[in-house]
């Protein structure tokens, strides 16, 4: 067994609490539409938003996913509320 020291560390100077690594995720389901995702980033100013499934989180989008996908996938064809989560995700992944 390997004993590792570490140095001293006052507790008022730790950048991450117990809170900050157990925060919920805010997440959306896969059906509803990129409009409406960048609502919700605008409006809560985040940057990363979680996918749900039937509950269950299966993936994330982030600013730079939109971004990314609207200049590769969606150039002058649909408009953002033409365009679902689950279109996005299944591009993603080719």
């Amino acid at each position: 067994m390997v004993k590792v020291s570490m140095p001293n560390i006052e507790k008022s100077t730790m950048l991450l609490t117990d809170q900050d690594s157990s925060r919920p995720l805010n997440s959306i389901d896969d059906t509803i539409m990129l409009f409406d995702v960048r609502n919700i980033i605008l409006r809560y100013n985040i940057s990363i938003v979680g996918i749900s499934k039937n509950g269950n989180i299966i993936g994330i989008i982030t600013v730079k996913d939109i971004l990314k996908f609207l200049y590769v996938y969606a150039p002058g064809r649909k408009r953002l509320i033409e365009i679902s989560v689950k279109e996005l995700i299944q591009n993603r992944m080719d």
